[in-house]
């Protein structure tokens, strides 16, 4: 990782524990062209109670998927494919999660495709 005139830069990056991964890999910027791309492997949903507890939401389940970001910190715009083993959202099955998401930032408007099994 590098950070260097307001932007930072990823160049193969992968978080991983057991068998869950995030790669990272790209730019952070405001500039449109910049584009930073996080790919999730079996990335367990639990990982996210740090942040969801406090709001009374305790999640399991996993994530598999990619997210594409450009223009992370100016006007971002998201393309989104992500599926999810079956999620439990405060101990209740909702099922598995197949998502699809494209924002355009010019229209503001979200193109979302998803599908809960």
């Amino acid at each position: 990782m590098k950070i260097s005139k307001g932007k930072w830069y990823f160049e193969k990056l992968t978080l991983s524990h057991d068998e869950q991964k995030v790669h990272i890999d790209g730019i952070l910027s405001n500039e449109v062209s910049d584009q930073i791309n996080l790919k999730f492997q079996d990335f367990n949903l639990t990982s996210l109670n740090g942040i969801t507890k406090p709001h009374g939401i305790n999640l399991s389940g996993n994530l598999n998927g990619n997210i594409e970001v450009n223009s992370v910190f100016k006007a971002a715009f998201v393309v989104a494919n992500i599926k999810t083993s079956p999620i439990l959202y405060n101990n209740i099955p909702i099922g598995s999660l197949a998502l699809s998401a494209n924002y355009d930032p010019e229209n503001q408007l979200v193109k979302l495709d998803s599908k809960i099994e």
